[in-house]
C-alpha cells in the first residue's frame, strides 16, 4: 500500500518511491544518488551508507567479493569503468556503468558521469566494483568511492555505498508514482503476495480517514495488464484523480490474483501475520 498528500509520498508498511526529475549534486562536491541516471522508468537510487565511509571502521564498506549480482528476474548485473584515452587536465574516468545481461543480450542499465571542475575531478570511482542484490526488498547495493584530487578540493576520498530500488522483490508489490505524467507504477515481484505467479492486479484508492476499513476502497484500474506478465515487469496505470484538499491524503493499494485467489497484502492479530481478507474489497470490473 502506499499514501499520498497533496502529491507527497508518505511510506505506509510498503515503499513508495517518487519518480521526479533529478537535480544533480553541486560542483565541488562528490557525486550522489541525484547523479544517477536511469534509461528506463521506476528506478531509483538512495544512499544505504552514506559517505564518507572509512571502510576500516565501517565493515560494510568493505570489499564484498561479489563483483556480479542476479535480480529477482534471472538477470545479471556487472558495473564497469569507461575509461578516457583523451589529454586533458582532469583526464581519467568518464563515466561508470551499470549493466544488465538477461541470458541473450547485456545493455547499459544506468549510468553516471564524472565531474571536471578545473584541476581536480569530482567523481566516483574504486577499480573493482562490488554489486550486490537484496532480493527481499528488491534493490541492488553498490560500492562506490569518492575521490577528489588536486588543489582546492572540497571534500576528502571516502566510501559510500548506492542503494538502486524499485527492482522486483521476492513477495511484496512495489509501488511508484510519477507526479508529471500522473501514473502509479506496480513491479510485478518474484512471487506477489506469496502466490506462484499472477494472472492480473486490481489497483484501488480511498481516503486516508479509512485506512483499514477496506469497503471503503474504490477501484482505479482494474484486471491489468490484458495478458499474464512476467516478473520484473513495470506495469503503469493512469491516476486522473484530483490532488486531495488541504490537511486530506489517499491511499492506493493493489492486489494481485493468480488461478482465481486474490490477495492484497496482510494483517496482524494478535502477533499473527495472515492475508487480508479479499472478499471486504469492493468488486473491480471484469477482465
Amino acid at each position: 500500500m502506499m499514501t499520498f498528500s497533496r502529491r507527497l509520498h508518505v511510506v505506509a508498511l510498503l515503499p513508495a518511491l517518487a519518480v521526479l526529475p533529478a537535480l544533480a549534486s553541486d560542483p565541488g562536491q562528490p557525486l550522489d544518488c541525484t547523479d544517477w541516471v536511469f534509461l528506463e522508468p521506476g528506478y531509483t537510487c538512495s544512499p544505504w551508507v552514506p559517505y564518507p565511509c572509512n571502510r576500516n571502521d565501517n565493515p560494510l564498506c568493505a570489499p564484498w567479493g561479489a563483483p556480479r549480482a542476479f535480480d529477482n528476474a534471472g538477470r545479471l548485473y556487472r558495473a564497469r569503468e569507461i575509461l578516457s584515452h583523451r589529454i586533458e587536465p582532469c583526464g581519467g574516468l568518464d563515466r561508470i556503468e551499470l549493466l544488465r545481461y538477461d541470458g541473450t543480450s547485456e545493455e547499459v542499465f544506468a549510468y553516471v558521469e564524472e565531474r571536471c571542475d578545473g584541476p581536480r575531478k569530482d567523481g566516483s570511482d574504486g577499480g573493482a566494483f562490488d554489486v550486490l542484490f537484496d532480493p527481499t526488498h528488491g534493490r541492488l547495493l553498490l560500492t562506490m568511492t569518492s575521490s577528489c584530487g588536486g588543489s582546492g578540493c572540497a571534500y576528502a576520498t571516502a566510501d559510500w555505498i548506492a542503494s538502486f530500488e524499485g527492482f522486483a522483490t521476492t513477495f511484496d508489490i512495489l509501488h511508484t508514482y510519477d507526479p508529471l505524467g500522473q501514473q502509479l507504477g506496480v513491479r510485478v515481484p518474484y512471487m506477489p503476495e506469496g502466490l506462484p505467479a499472477a494472472d492480473y492486479f486490481d489497483t484501488y484508492y480511498g481516503d486516508l480517514a479509512t485506512v483499514g476499513d477496506w469497503s471503503q476502497a474504490q477501484p482505479l484500474q482494474c484486471g491489468y495488464p490484458a495478458t499474464a506478465p512476467s516478473v520484473g515487469d513495470y506495469l503503469t496505470v493512469a491516476d486522473p484523480l484530483p490532488d486531495p484538499a488541504p490537511g486530506q491524503g489517499r491511499y492506493y493499494v493493489t492486489a494481485v490474483t493468480y488461478q482465481g485467489e486474490k490477495r492484497y497484502g496482510r494483517r496482524s492479530r494478535g502477533g499473527v501475520l495472515a492475508s487480508r481478507i479479499p472478499a471486504v474489497l469492493p468488486s473491480c470490473a471484469d477482465r
